[in-house]
C-alpha cells in the first residue's frame, strides 16, 4: 500500500494540472477585451438625398472576445456593450435661384447586445439601445441598432464593415452603412 501511493499521487496530480489547462483555454480564449473603430459611413435611402457621407468613432467592450483568437470561447456567443458617434455632412440643394445647405446630423449612441465568435479570425455584434440625434442644433432622443463584423486580418487590427439603423419618435427609421479599421487591445 505504501508503495502504490506515490504513483497514485504522481497520476492524480497530473490529470488535475491536464484538467485545469484545458479548461483554463476555453474559458479565455486569447482574445481582447477592447476595440476602438474609425471609418467611413455612407447613407442610404431618403437620407442619402440630404446627407452626404461622414465618418464615425467606436469604443467597444467585450469579455476576451475581441482579436485574432487561439482557441474558440466555450460559449460562442457573449455580451458586449458600444459606444460612439457618428458624424454626417449635409448636401447643398438648388431650387430655382436659390439654394440650400442641410446641416450636417451628428448621432450619438450608448449600445448593448450580443457578439458572436462564428471562427477564430470573425466575429459579429448585433447591438441596440439608446441614442441622441443633433441636427440643426436641436437634440433629439432616438433608439438605434448596428451590425457589425470584425474580420481580423492580424492579430489586433480588423476590417469592420457595417449597417446602421438610426430612428426618431415620429419618423422613418434612417439607415447608413460603413466601413471601419478597428484595433483590438
Amino acid at each position: 500500500m505504501k508503495k502504490s501511493f506515490p504513483l497514485f499521487l504522481l497520476l492524480f496530480l497530473t490529470s488535475f494540472c491536464f484538467s485545469q489547462t484545458d479548461t483554463e483555454e476555453k474559458l479565455n480564449p486569447g482574445g481582447k477585451r477592447n476595440l476602438i473603430a474609425a471609418g467611413i459611413t455612407i447613407p442610404s435611402g431618403d437620407f442619402s438625398s440630404t446627407h452626404f457621407g461622414g465618418f464615425s468613432t467606436i469604443y467597444a467592450w467585450s469579455n476576451n472576445r475581441f482579436g485574432l483568437l487561439t482557441t474558440m470561447p466555450a460559449k460562442k456567443i457573449g455580451f458586449t456593450a458600444n459606444s460612439g458617434i457618428a458624424y454626417y455632412f449635409g448636401k447643398k440643394e438648388t431650387i430655382g435661384t436659390g439654394s440650400y445647405q442641410y446641416p450636417a446630423y451628428i448621432f450619438l449612441h450608448i449600445y448593448a447586445g450580443v457578439i458572436y465568435n462564428a471562427g477564430k479570425k470573425v466575429n459579429i455584434c448585433l447591438t441596440a439601445g439608446p441614442a441622441a440625434g443633433i441636427y440643426n442644433s436641436n437634440t433629439q432622443f432616438n433608439t438605434g441598432a448596428s451590425l457589425q463584423c470584425n474580420y481580423y486580418i492580424s492579430p489586433k487590427i480588423a476590417i469592420t464593415p457595417g449597417l446602421i439603423m438610426m430612428k426618431e419618435t415620429g419618423s422613418d427609421a434612417i439607415w447608413s452603412g460603413s466601413v471601419s479599421a478597428a484595433m483590438a487591445f
